[in-house]
């Protein structure tokens, strides 16, 4: 397989700003935007998308996605009370790599940019494992064109 690139399984959610989520200087904590992420991927897992998470990591096939970097650029504070909405998607896939990409807008100016790169595993031996069939083509079916 050659390197898929693009925007595919892209993924929209508004955020909510919790009290929890906030630092001592009344702005979002790094830490926060990981989660966010996290929130992000395992909704690209639901409807419309339905990337076969589940079910990869049960019997049938033991893989399971696993991250390996993780990079955020912040450009502006996300503040308690401001309208927060994520656009996530997986800009890039191989047989052996996986990155998916997140933008943060707070009342309509991205405040930040993360990107996060991966692998699959194989769960019984934690060997690396290829890219799944099932996710390429949901990769090809979903990309979008500019």
């Amino acid at each position: 397989m050659t390197k898929l690139m693009g925007k595919a399984v892209l993924t929209t959610r508004k955020i909510d700003v919790a009290t929890y989520d906030i630092d001592f200087a009344g702005v979002v904590s790094n830490i926060v935007y990981i989660r966010w992420m996290e929130d992000m991927r395992m909704a690209m897992t639901r409807a419309p998308h339905n990337l076969p998470l589940v079910s990869l990591m049960g019997e049938d096939e033991g893989v399971a996605p696993a991250i390996t970097k993780t990079e955020i650029r912040y450009r502006r504070p996300i503040m308690l009370g401001d309208d927060v909405q994520c656009n996530a998607w997986i800009s890039s896939l191989t047989n052996r790599r996986i990155t998916g990409e997140y933008e943060f807008y707070t009342n309509g100016k991205l405040a930040a940019h993360g990107k996060q790169e991966g692998c699959f595993i194989n769960i019984k031996t934690k060997k690396f494992a290829r890219t799944p069939y099932s996710w390429i083509q949901i990769f090809e079916d979903t990309l979008v064109t500019d």
